[in-house]
């Protein structure tokens, strides 16, 4: 059960997700998903191969992406901040107003 205790730690958001701005997280790419939609109502698809917002870039990108590269989920913003070859580290996730929301479109 000590995955569970990391579970709870990591929903208080120690470290793994670091507010930057009143729209703007800063998260560690191996936060869960269903556990971003929870604290912060982003709406990322929970039904795909992965379980991480790491793992959600991955999949969306369909490649290991370098940092600084990002992806539009609808009202989702996700920049790579930190990425190796083989993994990303870590990502910032910003929701975009409606106004950078329809400029987009």
């Amino acid at each position: 059960a000590e995955d569970g205790i990391r579970d709870v730690e990591r929903s208080r958001g120690l470290g793994d997700v670091y507010k930057r701005q009143e729209q703007t997280f800063d998260v560690d790419a191996r936060v869960r998903i269903d556990e971003l939609n929870d604290e912060l109502d982003l709406q990322l698809p929970e039904d795909g191969d992965y379980e991480t917002i790491g793992g959600f870039v991955f999949s969306s990108m369909g490649k290991i992406p370098k940092a600084g590269e990002q992806l539009t989920y609808r009202n989702i913003r996700i920049e790579v901040t930190e990425a190796e070859e083989r993994k990303i580290n870590r990502v910032r996730i910003r929701r975009l107003t409606k106004s950078e929301q329809d400029h987009d479109e």
